[in-house]
């Protein structure tokens, strides 16, 4: 139960911000501790409890996004691959901007689903490519030219405000 009482109020943030929606944050969080605790000695201490335990939370989140929402194929967006060969660390973030916040949450909540997940899962969450591929089961590329389109995207709406 102390684990619980420490780790819920800032994991339920976590399924929230992926899943938008409170009965499935909710869920997604009680599946997550469950598993947890379940899974509990493959906890190797490497690491904290806290970041252990929102990877399963995201991964559940996610599934649940993927359970609730109709995925939109790559090739709807358009026809063209675009390999961003810029290097991270050079670009400038979309955080540093000074934008309100208010602005910069309407302006989520108007892109993609699909963008808003990956926007969420690189800025927020902190995860790379990889382990978005991994949690996602999206190529590496897929992941870059995604979050390349997502970016472009909350741009516009920002740029629209």
């Amino acid at each position: 139960m102390e684990l619980y009482r420490r780790y819920h109020a800032p994991l339920f943030k976590v399924a929230y911000s992926i899943v938008k929606n409170e009965d499935d944050a909710l869920d997604v969080l009680q599946e997550s501790f469950i598993a947890a605790f379940k899974k509990i000695n493959q906890f190797q201490g490497e690491g904290s409890f806290e970041g252990w335990i929102r990877k399963i939370v995201t991964r559940k989140g996610i599934k649940v996004f993927h359970h609730n929402k109709i995925w939109l194929r790559e090739d709807t967006f358009d026809n063209t691959i675009e390999v961003s060969t810029e290097i991270e660390d050079e670009e400038i973030p979309i955080e540093r901007q000074k934008i309100q916040k208010d602005i910069l949450d309407r302006a989520m909540k108007e892109i993609n689903d699909r963008y808003r997940l990956i926007l969420q899962l690189f800025y927020v969450e902190g995860y790379d490519h990889k382990e978005i591929s991994e949690i996602t089961g999206w190529s590496y590329i897929q992941c870059r030219t995604t979050l390349s389109r997502a970016k472009q995207q909350l741009k516009n709406k920002l740029k629209n405000e």
